[in-house]
């Protein structure tokens, strides 16, 4: 039987995969920590508020209207 993980020693010996995995990783680690970082000037309860409305009333296209200016 042949081992399920085989591929994953193979990324680990290989330095050049290895060292475009540990980038990778460390780009989405920035990501998501970036994602938790609140916009300075934005009420979060008005926020909440909008999203509540649009979701019992409109949807994602309205919420998408909303930020493209009408363009959309």
């Amino acid at each position: 039987m042949k081992n399920p993980f085989s591929g994953v020693r193979y990324l680990w010996k290989s330095e050049d995969i290895r060292r475009k995995l540990i980038v990778t990783l460390i780009i989405l680690v920035i990501y998501r920590l970036a994602a938790n970082v609140p916009v300075p000037g934005i009420d979060g309860a008005a926020l909440k508020s909008l999203m509540k409305n649009l979701s019992s009333t409109g949807s994602f296209f309205a919420f998408l209207d909303l930020l493209s200016g009408g363009t959309v």
